[in-house]
């Protein structure tokens, strides 16, 4: 074995031997939490852009368009009755088991009755679209929340712990099964009823995982003086969440209304992309600092430190994402969507900036809500929300579905720069710092940019060869302009 093979030999056994450790300090756990959270990351980002491709394949725009409209009457009731007992927990600084069952009640009780209140709903929003099957695919999506309730409320503390290797098992387990069930399903029926059975699968499986993985069973109980106090915590995650949903909704249920499913199945599988690419992969990391924010509220000084990292870390993967999208959304889009969804190429050269913007707004939100203050977040969505409800329908109407990703992109824009305003009075940072954190991702990303379209200079037919040409150049160069970051990784320390 040579002296590189005992190197590498020797990085991979400290890496793992920390990746599977429990102790430690804050810093090391955020960072053994962000190994498996990334490494779950890349796995179930590939997964999900597989199962996409094969379902777009399968399935018509009216399909992913008749889904997107029983999603967002789903997530309505969900988000409009939110009691943000999640973070309630996770913030909270007294003993975990102490609120468990309570919380867990809580959430049961929640499920139960959001499931009839949809079902009551559904002829009333089948009717407002025109669309019988719309009303029973949600008398069935209904059950979800049920199912959802019955979680395992260990998972939250798990969270607190900032010990995430088993809930990445959740995951990539729930998503890998689902995935075989819902792509066979669609093969089969080839409509959208293939969609709302994997909707099913995959909150069953998670809940059934959830108590295979994760140790101790919550019990049916109730403390009123702790009810009381998660449900005050929450009131403003709450309010937040609503003013989110329907900032972030508005666009799918205004296109389906005036447009109708099939134009709004173009736009959601441009949205679907744009959110898998960048804000996702956001959302994982910010929910990893969340409870590492709670921890560190008191400590101004580290709690800057770990919001810069965190958006410097964020931006390492978005920001060249945002780019390559940007400059190759058309061989994306015939080459692995097929041509029937060319109307979806410049949605997604919007949408894919209003994804990197959204996951920049997001790591805010979630400082926000780990140091105690969600009402800030609250405040600020409405901003956003001020500029997108007067506009949305007559910018719809005159300019279709590009208008609407150039309106929405706007407001998640405005919404960012205002929240980095306020934010600088709680964590005493600058401008300047907040440049400096963007900076490496930016002009790593510009050079990459100019690389690829150097690249697509040469290719004047549309086809997967190029793109994989295309793509790879993108990734490499970008890979090698990072080296120097990814040799950091191997020093980590427990």
């Amino acid at each position: 074995m040579n002296k590189f093979s005992l190197i590498a030999a020797s990085v991979i056994r400290k890496l793992s031997n920390f990746a599977f450790a429990e102790d430690g300090s804050i810093k090391a756990k955020v960072l053994r939490s962000g190994i498996w959270v990334g490494a779950s990351k890349v796995f179930l980002t590939l997964l999900s852009l597989v199962r996409s491709v094969v379902l777009a394949r399968l399935l018509s725009p009216d399909a992913f368009g008749l889904m997107g409209l029983a999603g967002i009457a789903i997530r309505a009731i969900e988000t409009f009755t939110r009691p943000g007992i999640s973070q309630a927990l996770i913030q909270r600084q007294d003993d975990f088991d102490k609120a468990r069952d309570t919380a867990f009640t809580l959430l049961l009780l929640r499920g139960f009755l959001l499931a009839l209140l949809v079902a009551a709903l559904a002829p009333f929003i089948s009717s407002y679209y025109e669309n019988e099957t719309l009303e029973s695919m949600l008398e069935v999506l209904a059950i979800v929340f049920i199912i959802d309730g019955l979680t395992n409320i260990n998972t939250i503390n798990k969270m607190k712990e900032l010990n995430f290797r088993r809930i990445s098992y959740i995951e990539q387990l729930t998503e890998f099964l689902s995935t075989i069930i819902v792509i066979f399903t669609a093969y089969i029926l080839r409509s959208v009823w293939a969609l709302v059975i994997g909707q099913l699968v995959s909150s069953s499986l998670k809940a059934l995982l959830s108590y295979y993985l994760i140790e101790g069973k919550p019990r049916i109980r109730f403390n009123w003086k702790i009810a009381k106090e998660l449900l005050s915590y929450g009131k403003f995650i709450t309010a937040s969440s609503i003013v989110i949903f329907v900032a972030t909704e508005i666009d799918t249920a205004v296109i389906g209304k005036i447009m109708g499913t099939e134009k709004l199945g173009y736009y959601v599988l441009a949205f679907t992309f744009a959110d898998l690419a960048t804000s996702s992969i956001s959302k994982l990391i910010s929910s990893i600092m969340l409870p590492a924010y709670s921890k560190l509220q008191a400590d101004k000084a580290a709690l800057k430190k770990a919001y810069l990292t965190t958006l410097k870390f964020v931006c390492l993967i978005t920001l060249p994402v945002m780019v390559g999208v940007v400059l190759t959304a058309d061989l994306i889009i015939n080459t692995v969507f097929g041509e029937k969804w060319y109307l979806s190429v410049t949605p997604l050269q919007i949408l894919i900036v209003f994804g990197f913007i959204r996951s920049l707004t997001s790591i805010n939100g979630y400082l926000f809500e780990g140091i105690g203050k969600p009402k800030i977040a609250f405040k600020i969505s409405l901003l956003r929300l001020a500029i997108l409800v007067p506009l949305i329908v007559p910018i719809t109407k005159a300019y279709g579905l590009d208008g609407v990703a150039v309106l929405i992109t706007i407001g998640i824009a405005v919404q960012w720069i205002i929240s980095i305003f306020v934010l600088r009075k709680h964590i005493f940072t600058s401008i300047k710092d907040i440049a400096l954190a963007i900076y490496p991702a930016f002009w790593r990303s510009v050079l990459m940019g100019a690389l690829v379209v150097f690249a697509t200079q040469y290719f004047d037919e549309i086809h997967l060869l190029n793109m994989i040409i295309v793509v790879s150049i993108g990734v490499v160069s970008y890979g090698i302009l990072s080296a120097q970051l990814l040799l950091k990784i191997s020093k980590i320390k427990q």
